[in-house]
C-alpha cells in the first residue's frame, strides 16, 4: 500500500466516523491505529492464522483463519475470528439458529463506520460463550446451502472487539476487513482501539490516532540451534521476546540486516518476537527447538 493511498484510506474513514463522535464522547479518545500494509489475505485453503494482538503487548488478542469443509460432498467455506484464551476478549455479534444446529451459533457483526463500540453493544460474546474460543464470520455452502453472515460480499465492514491487557484493564475497538461473497478469502487490512480504558471508539474512527504500520515483509525471524535470527530492513528497532504465557523474556536492539539473539538459558517451545521501530512495528511466532 502506498504513503498516497493510506492517507487517502485515513482521511475517508476519519470522515465516515467522525460525524457521530460529538454524541459518543470519544474526543478524549487515545486511539493507537495499526495499518497492515500490504493487506493480509486469509483464504479457506490455507490454514495458517493471521494473528492481531493491538496493544503490541506480546499477546495475541485475536486471530483470522479459513477453512474449506468438504467431509458432506459440497464445499463449505468457514471464516474463524479467534479469541485468546482470555475470557475477557470478545468481539459483537449477531446470534444465528441454522438448521442442523442446537444451540445459536454468533457471528461477529458486520459494522458500517461511525457505529459506537462500548460496553452498551447488545451481544458481546467471549470465548467462554456458546461453545468455545472459535466464532463464525460467516457460513457459504454445504449440503444445505449455508448463507449466513453480515461481512462476506459487503464490501469493507467493521468488526467491534473488546480485550484486556494483563493489569486487567478493558479496552474497546475494531478490525477492518472484507471478504468474497463465497467466503474464499477475507483480507484484513487494519486495526484500532482506544487506548483509554473502557473508552468507547467507533469503528473507523482514525481521529487524533497514532498511525503504527504493520508490515510483515519488512522483516523475518527463525529459530536455528538455541538462538532466534531476525534478519530486518528496519533501523534503530528494538526486538522483544515473550514466552507463551506473556512473559517478557528478553530485549535487544536491532540493526539493518541479520541480528541474532542467543536464547541458550529458555526452554524448547514456542515465542512471540516481537519488532518495533515507533511507526512500523509487528509480532511472530517462532519454535524453538
Amino acid at each position: 500500500m502506498s504513503k498516497k493511498t493510506f492517507q487517502s484510506k485515513l482521511k475517508a474513514y476519519s470522515a465516515m466516523a467522525g460525524s457521530v463522535l460529538a454524541t459518543v464522547g470519544t474526543a478524549e479518545a487515545q486511539i493507537i491505529h495499526t495499518d497492515i500494509d500490504p493487506d493480509h489475505d486469509v483464504d479457506s485453503v490455507t490454514t495458517s492464522p493471521f494473528y492481531i494482538d493491538l496493544d503490541n503487548n506480546g499477546t495475541t488478542d485475536f486471530a483470522f483463519q479459513g477453512y474449506t469443509d468438504t467431509a458432506y460432498g459440497a464445499v463449505l467455506n468457514v471464516g474463524y475470528l479467534l479469541l485468546s484464551n482470555q475470557s475477557d476478549n470478545a468481539a459483537m455479534c449477531d446470534l444465528y439458529s441454522p438448521a442442523g444446529y442446537s444451540i445459536s451459533v454468533p457471528i461477529p457483526t458486520g459494522l458500517a463506520a461511525g457505529t459506537l463500540i462500548d460496553a452498551t453493544a447488545t451481544t458481546w460474546v467471549d470465548s467462554t460463550s456458546y461453545g468455545g474460543h472459535s466464532q463464525y464470520i460467516g457460513l457459504v455452502g454445504g449440503p444445505t446451502s449455508f448463507n449466513i453472515g453480515t461481512i462476506h460480499g459487503q464490501g469493507d465492514k467493521f468488526i467491534g472487539l473488546r480485550f484486556n491487557d494483563t493489569n486487567n484493564n478493558t479496552y474497546y475497538g475494531w478490525v477492518r476487513l472484507s471478504a468474497t461473497p463465497t467466503l474464499g478469502v477475507m483480507t484484513i487490512k487494519d486495526f484500532a482501539y482506544n487506548a483509554v480504558p473502557n473508552g468507547p471508539i467507533n469503528a473507523g474512527d482514525l481521529t487524533n490516532s497514532t498511525v503504527q504500520v504493520l508490515a510483515p515483509d519488512a522483516w523475518s525471524v527463525i529459530a536455528q540451534d538455541k538462538s532466534i535470527l531476525v534478519n530486518t530492513d528496519l533501523e534503530d528497532a528494538q526486538i522483544s521476546i515473550y514466552n507463551t504465557a506473556g512473559q517478557l523474556i528478553e530485549t535487544s536492539s536491532a540493526k539493518q540486516g541479520l541480528n541474532t539473539i542467543n536464547l541458550s538459558g529458555q526452554a524448547a517451545g514456542v515465542y512471540l518476537v516481537n519488532i518495533n521501530s515507533g511507526k512500523i512495528r509487528g509480532t511472530k511466532k517462532v519454535v524453538l527447538n
